[in-house]
């Protein structure tokens, strides 16, 4: 009764076993891109490169393919913003050496898209400033050369900061246009910064009773009604939390 009782247990549990699918292991997909150096490279690799694989992934042939077109529109995609609007992408698909799969670009990036031109404009009480003026001065992206949209967009933020460390907390561009003519492959570039008024260093009052008045008196670097300066309030942020009396929020 024993033995019987046993059989009628471990039988099943055999059976189970050998149903249990065998679990192929993964395939590895690795891609090699040819043809562009960078930052397009980079900006290349991250767009075709999105794909976050399980361990049990494997791949058809009729995936591979979709993936193969996919990676070639998403590479010429990806090169658009420096100014390769006409890029030739081809592809292939191999296996590795190690069984797993290779996506190979190559990439002609074909000619670039030319400044054509260009109106950048500083205007309001700021447009003297020294750093604003050596900002419009040294403006990379001149009449003749590569558009290369990070740039643009870098240089713009670029003014702002300027224009708010020394002040001009309401500076805006009150226009910013970049108009591409792709049958032409030629960019026409406006950008008008509008600095508004400087504001200024206000008053500085404390309320404290912990300390004597002439303690906190040298504490400021600047005086009321002097250009604000974003370097000097940080300052006297610090100061004052160095003398212990007041607390950081």
């Amino acid at each position: 009764m024993v033995r019987s009782s046993f059989l009628f247990i471990y039988l099943p549990l055999l059976v189970l076993l050998t149903m249990m699918p065998h679990r192929l292991p993964a395939e590895e997909l690795e891609f090699v891109i040819k043809g562009v150096g960078e930052p397009e490279l980079s900006n290349v690799r991250n767009r075709v490169e999105p794909f976050q694989l399980t361990r049990s992934s494997r791949f058809s042939k009729r995936y591979l393919e979709n993936l193969r077109h996919k990676s070639e529109q998403r590479a010429r995609e990806a090169l658009r913003p420096y100014g390769y609007y006409h890029a030739t992408v081809n592809s292939e698909i191999r296996k590795s050496t190690n069984g797993g799969w290779v996506v190979e670009l190559h990439i002609t990036p074909g000619p670039p898209l030319v400044i054509r031109e260009l109106n950048l404009e500083l205007r309001g009480d700021g447009s003297k400033l020294e750093k604003l003026q050596e900002w419009q001065a040294t403006w990379p992206l001149a009449v003749g050369t590569r558009l290369i949209q990070p740039q643009w967009e870098e240089q713009k933020q670029k003014a702002l900061d300027i224009a708010n460390n020394y002040g001009y907390l309401l500076a805006e561009f009150t226009q910013h246009e970049l108009a591409v003519d792709l049958k032409r492959n030629e960019a026409a570039l406006t950008l008008i910064l509008e600095t508004g008024e400087q504001a200024v260093m206000g008053e500085v009052s404390f309320l404290q009773d912990a300390v004597k008045p002439r303690v906190l008196e040298n504490l400021p670097r600047f005086k009321t009604g002097d250009p604000y300066n974003a370097w000097l309030l940080e300052r006297f942020r610090i100061d004052i939390w160095r003398t212990g009396v007041f607390q950081q929020h």
